[in-house]
């Protein structure tokens, strides 16, 4: 039994993949770095989130008032990590949409 040929290479698919998209590519260079960006700010999150409850157990087990402004603070900068990373997500969305 033979076995079929494929009609085109990895390589050939690539080239014309490459021809057709050699218009867009400040396009996909910038939706590559706003995902990025995104990503990054997703992943500090979790850290910062971290940091607060471990303030909060600390404060606990050592029975201490708990320091609420410290809290405060980093929840602040909570926020403001998730908004970015939706930020930079919607834009590379809208960005990619667009063209």
């Amino acid at each position: 039994m033979k076995t079929k040929k494929r009609k085109y290479s990895f390589g050939a698919i690539g080239k014309r993949l490459s021809h057709y998209l050699k218009d867009k590519k400040h396009v996909i260079f910038f939706v590559a770095v706003a995902l990025i960006a995104s990503t990054i700010f997703a992943i500090f999150a979790p850290v910062v989130t971290k940091d607060v409850t471990d303030s909060i157990a600390d404060s606990i087990s050592k029975n201490t008032d708990i320091d609420f402004s410290y809290i405060g603070q980093q929840l602040i900068i909570l926020a403001v990590l998730y908004i970015l990373s939706a930020g930079f997500a919607y834009y590379a969305t809208m960005l990619f949409r667009k063209n």
